[in-house]
Formats: C-alpha cells, structure tokens, sequence
C-alpha cells in the first residue's frame, strides 16, 4: 500500500508493507530529482539503499523522498 503527496516541491512516497512476507523488488516513480528512502520509525534516512529499490521487511513502512 502506498500514499503520495507533495510538499514544498519535494514528493513524498509512504509505503507500507502490510503482509508476512518481505518485499524486494524495482521500484519506479513519476518524479524525478535526488531521491532517498527514509525510515519513519527512527527516522533515519537509508544512504544504503537504491532509490530504485524497495526492500521492506514484513510489516514495516518507508518514505522514499524526491526532491525536484
């Protein structure tokens, strides 16, 4: 499940895995500029992983940030 929204030029991607199982696949998205997953429970940002990958645990929620 995901949720987009934009806020002061800057698209904003909450995703949620809401199953048992891990998620590990490509990801593409309409905008386009420097792109970085944060975590929501921490918050952190991921440095380590690909925008254009989402690896998402099981139950488990990240935010991949876009700024144009």
């Amino acid at each position: 499940r995901y949720r987009h929204g934009i806020v002061n030029d800057t698209h904003l991607y909450f995703i949620t895995n809401e199953g048992p199982a891990a998620v590990d696949v490509g990801i593409n998205v309409l905008a386009s500029g420097e792109a970085v997953w944060w975590d929501p429970e921490s918050p952190c940002i991921l440095p380590d992983e690909a925008p254009g990958r989402l690896r998402l645990p099981a139950y488990t929620s990240r935010i991949l940030c876009v700024r144009a």
